[in-house]
C-alpha cells in the first residue's frame, strides 16, 4: 500500500497546500501520500489524547475536552485519507503471487518470532508486573515498573537513532521496534493511571 509500509523506492517533495490532494501522481505516489497524510493525522489524535490524560494528571479538567475535540478532528481526518485508498488502491495492485504469499503466512508462528524480536508489546508481560507491584500497597513500586519500560523505550531510541540506518527495510524494522516500545510505556502507564484511580474511588467509598 504504501512505501513506508512495503518497501520501494523514495521520490521528490510534492507541491501541495495543507489539506489538499495533488494531482497528477501516479496511483503509487497518490496511495503513498494518502497513507502518509492519514498517518500524520493518527499521529496527531494521538497526541492530544496524551495531552488530554495529562490535564487529568494535572488536575485541569477543563482543558480535556479542547483535547479530545482536537484528537476527534484528527482522527476523522485520518479516516478520509485511509478511504481513499481503500477506494483508490485497496490491494496496493497485489498479484495473486502476493495474495497467495499473504495467505501461506503462519500468523501463530509469526506472532512468536515478532514477540521475541520485539516488534509487538508483551502487554500480559507489563499487566502482570502492574499486578504485582499494586499487590505490594506501594505507589513506588508501580512507578517503578512504569520508569524501567521508560528508560528501556529510551535506551532503545538511542541505540536506533546511533546505529546505521542503511536501507528502507533497516528503516521499517527498527521503527516497528520503536513502535512496540513505546506502545509498552504508554498502556503501562495507562494501567498504573487506572489503578490509582480505582484505588482513590475505593478511599472515598470507604
Amino acid at each position: 500500500m504504501s512505501q513506508i509500509c512495503n518497501g520501494g523506492g523514495g521520490g521528490g517533495q510534492l507541491g501541495r497546500t495543507l489539506g489538499e490532494t495533488p494531482i497528477g501522481l501516479s496511483l503509487e505516489a497518490l496511495t503513498e501520500y494518502e497513507v502518509e497524510q492519514g498517518s500524520a493525522s493518527l499521529a496527531n489524535s494521538l497526541r492530544s489524547i496524551l495531552s488530554a490524560i495529562s490535564a487529568v494528571e494535572l488536575r485541569a479538567p477543563t482543558m480535556v475536552s479542547s483535547h479530545v475535540e482536537a484528537a476527534l478532528e484528527a482522527c476523522k481526518i485520518a479516516v478520509n485519507h485511509y478511504a481513499t485508498v481503500m477506494n483508490i488502491d485497496p490491494n496496493r495492485g497485489a498479484s495473486e503471487k502476493e495474495k497467495h504469499a499473504l495467505r501461506s503466512v503462519n500468523l501463530h508462528e509469526s506472532l512468536q518470532r515478532w514477540s521475541a524480536e520485539n516488534l509487538i508489546p508483551d502487554l500480559v508481560k507489563s499487566a502482570e508486573e502492574v499486578e504485582k507491584a499494586a499487590a505490594t500497597g506501594n505507589p513506588a513500586a508501580l512507578l517503578e515498573v512504569f520508569n524501567s519500560r521508560l528508560v528501556s523505550a529510551s535506551k532503545h531510541l538511542e541505540a536506533i537513532y546511533q546505529g546505521p540506518l542503511i536501507s528502507n527495510k533497516v528503516i521499517q524494522w527498527e521503527i516497528w521496534r520503536a513502535t512496540s516500545v513505546l506502545i509498552d510505556v504508554l498502556m503501562t502507564g495507562q494501567m498504573i493511571a487506572i489503578i490509582n484511580r480505582e484505588a482513590n474511588a475505593l478511599l472515598e467509598s470507604a
